[in-house]
């Protein structure tokens, strides 16, 4: 059985020419209630 994630944290990277899709990852990870960290570029 699946069962939610609680108080972890998505950390997301991309190199120079994934930084647009990450973005748009990013911004759907905290408006659905994720924390996540941005580590560039």
């Amino acid at each position: 059985m699946l069962q939610p994630m609680s108080n972890k944290t998505i950390y997301i990277a991309s190199d120079h020419r994934g930084v647009q899709l990450k973005s748009m990852l990013f911004s759907w990870i905290k408006e659905n209630g994720f924390d996540a960290v941005d580590l560039g570029p």
